[in-house]
């Protein structure tokens, strides 16, 4: 820190050796030429450092000014202070110290930067970003996505934190409890909800909060972040709704839909509730690997069943087989089977999608006409 007297007419009285060194002037030099103490700042501080001076002088006030430097070609940055004085005579003078904080100076540059950088990162985003404090539930910070997902000026919910449970759809307000209930519980909460917008819009959020705690473990503010989910909310609906149709469309089909793999067992990815009624399994039994599909062919049709499927697979054509199952209970039925196999976009098999459906009547019905056939051509033969 050096140490200055200026007097009234911008004269130094005295300045010491930690002055000299800090602005690399010796002290003899600017006692007689004041003026080189001025000629070190930054031409575009100059103007306004003497401006303050000037102002200084006129209302015999204090002076606390940070300026930069040139020093050596390298900008450093000086913090001045001073306080007005009278001598014996009543004449003026400041006595002051110069600090030279240019360290300090540029890691609040660069805090500020990052800070800048910081928050334009956040304004980019769609998720909202908040911190309460805690216990007092003051809002400590809500990013600007806020005003788009809720239709709300951002300075409302800087000085009102319940706006957010405000926004919620009247059908699930219980969301609120499970929420407190999962903070007290669990320190966090994760859940997914409706809100009805400020212009009256329905939108599906994603809200995630967590308690934070200082060193003692003393909560002392809740942040969380609450994402747009609509687009995909209203995809998985949809996709609900088409599989639920697509479930009852199968349901009343007279034969199992199945998609299995085309491996030593042929396991079931997806299979109907008919495959209960036609095998006596159920559905998971399939599912879970209990029992499979290649279990469930006759012993004596197996081969021939994988060898005509292989086949088909290899061809990239669509099959369609008979061949003998066994039921739970040992009965043995006639199916008939048509299925294709289910390709990746590099022609790679990714599984075997199909139908199968109990012909054991129309198998039996054969085997009669088959049997009236053959009993009318020997009457026939025994008549000639």
């Amino acid at each position: 820190m050096g140490i200055y007297k200026l007097r009234e007419d911008f004269t130094f009285a005295y300045v010491s050796p930690v002055w000299c060194r800090l602005n690399n002037i010796k002290e003899q030099d600017v006692l007689d030429h004041p003026h080189l103490a001025i000629n070190i700042i930054h031409p575009d501080d100059q103007d306004y450092f003497l401006q303050k001076n000037i102002e200084t002088l006129i209302q015999k006030s204090s002076f606390n000014e940070t300026t930069r430097f040139i020093i050596n070609n390298q900008i450093r940055w000086m913090r001045i202070q001073s306080k007005p004085h009278q001598d014996d005579q009543g004449k003026w003078f400041w006595f002051g110290t110069i600090t030279d904080i240019t360290e300090q100076k540029q890691a609040e540059i660069e805090f500020q930067q990052t800070k800048d950088q910081l928050q334009n990162v956040i304004s980019s985003l769609t998720e909202v970003l908040w911190s309460i404090s805690v216990p007092n539930f003051k809002v400590i910070y809500v990013s600007p996505s806020v005003e788009k997902i809720y239709g709300i000026p951002l300075k409302e919910w800087m000085e009102d934190y319940t706006l957010w449970s405000q926004f919620i759809h009247p059908e699930d307000q219980g969301i609120v409890d499970v929420i407190w209930q999962n903070m007290e519980t669990k320190g966090y909460s994760q859940t997914e909800y409706r809100i009805v917008t400020h212009e009256g819009e329905i939108k599906w959020v994603s809200s995630k909060a967590k308690y934070v705690q200082n060193e003692q473990g003393i909560i002392i503010r809740i942040d969380g972040i609450v994402t747009d989910i609509t687009e995909n909310q209203l995809i998985k609906i949809a996709l609900a709704e088409s599989e639920a149709r697509l479930k009852n469309l199968i349901d009343y089909l007279p034969g199992v839909a199945y998609q299995c793999l085309n491996d030593e067992d042929y396991t079931a990815i997806f299979i109907s509730d008919e495959i209960e009624r036609l095998t006596g399994y159920k559905t998971e039994d399939f599912i879970t690997n209990q029992i499979s599909l290649q279990a469930i062919i006759h012993p004596d049709y197996r081969n021939n069943v994988r060898k005509q499927i292989n086949q088909f697979l290899e061809e990239k054509k669509c099959f369609e087989i008979q061949y003998i199952i066994t039921t739970i209970d040992n009965q043995e039925l006639w199916v008939y089977e048509k299925g294709r196999g289910v390709y990746d976009r590099n022609a790679q098999l990714k599984h075997i999608e199909g139908l199968i459906f109990d012909i054991t009547k129309q198998k039996n019905t054969e085997t009669e006409l088959q049997n009236i056939n053959q009993q009318l051509i020997r009457k026939e033969q025994m008549l000639s």
